[in-house]
């Protein structure tokens, strides 16, 4: 009797097609059985992560692994890639010796791939990570990460209005948003909504620690204080009432994160201001909107005070990241933005 296959496609799926209709394996899963530690591995979603190049320095008493470098491979007739069969060819050596295996694709036309890569083959570990969503997490704009976790569409497609939902969500976060308040934001089911906030916290582990630790040390000392030292008291983080404790423990985050962006704000202004003044360019300060500051300036010098005005707010304090600060001009603000 004849067998009938199902669900039988049209064309033969693409290697992202593919590997894209699976769920890949977490990143911190797969390093953990590696022997890869936590502390060398700092995780960019669920499924990519970087290492530490620390690492060498523990393993450098260990024998070097052995490695098969495969090269000038021809597609198959059936339309598999270089990348497909190189994978492919990775796991069934992999099954053969009983091994983990990794497999380690250079391809020029895209630059470093990063990440557990793989295609059609199917098992193990094989899972590709898209090269656009990899390129989306070296910007570091989180708010971008967030809008294509979130709102479910490739970086590609993510737009400047959900961009501002995200960036929404992600202060909320930090300000104790929970999962009720994110559904009603973002559209999304209670389920999901208390999926991704437990997906945030193991992906952003630092901002769990950083939101626990901050209002215990706050309680202890009877005050938080910013970036550049000014203090508030919150007596009420020792209060019995846990509602008055539970919004002064809300308070000491907002404090510690806004009142720090405030200082960096009022220093900014300071420095533009002086910086006006004595490169002589005939351009004022005129409003500060939360994070922007607005210059009026001539057409003839508006290039300069809006290179100044990058330069002045981008270098206003040291710190182990960067300040990025976006310029634009235009005849009203509604233009320039």
């Amino acid at each position: 009797m004849p067998h009938k296959l199902q669900n039988l496609l049209a064309k033969v799926p693409s290697d992202i097609e593919i590997a894209q209709a699976a769920t890949p394996i977490s990143i911190d899963k797969i390093a953990a059985e590696v022997g890869i530690l936590p502390e060398e591995l700092d995780l960019y979603g669920k499924s990519k992560a970087k290492v530490h190049l620390s690492i060498r320095d523990r393993l450098k008493d260990k024998p070097n692994g052995k490695y098969i470098v495969v090269t000038a491979i021809t597609p198959t007739p059936l339309g598999e890639g270089k990348t497909t069969t190189t994978v492919g060819l990775s796991q069934a050596l992999g099954a053969h010796l009983g091994k983990r295996v990794f497999t380690c694709i250079r391809q020029p036309s895209q630059g470093p791939t990063f990440g557990i890569k793989g295609g059609a083959a199917g098992g193990g570990y094989s899972q590709i990570i898209p090269m656009e969503e990899f390129n989306l997490h070296l910007t570091g704009d989180i708010h971008a990460i967030t809008a294509a976790s979130v709102f479910g569409c490739s970086p590609a497609q993510v737009t400047p209005e959900l961009r501002r939902r995200a960036k929404a969500i992600n202060f909320g976060i930090m300000y104790g948003m929970g999962p009720y308040k994110l559904a009603a934001q973002t559209g999304v089911g209670m389920g999901m909504a208390r999926q991704y906030l437990e997906d945030y916290y193991r992906t952003y582990a630092g901002v769990k620690k950083f939101m626990e630790e901050l209002p215990e040390r706050a309680a202890a000392d009877g005050f938080v204080t910013t970036i550049l030292g000014r203090k508030r008291f919150l007596p009420d983080l020792n209060n019995p009432n846990k509602i008055a404790q539970q919004a002064a423990r809300r308070v000491a985050i907002n404090t510690t994160m806004q009142g720090s962006a405030a200082d960096l704000m009022k220093l900014a202004m300071i420095h533009v201001h002086k910086a006006l003044r004595t490169e002589k360019i005939p351009a004022r300060m005129i409003l500060q909107v939360h994070d922007e500051l607005i210059l009026e300036a001539r057409d003839d010098v508006a290039r300069d005070a809006q290179a100044l005005l990058k330069r002045e707010m981008e270098q206003v304090y040291p710190l182990s990241v960067p300040l990025v600060v976006d310029t634009n001009q235009g005849k009203n603000w509604d233009e320039a933005h």
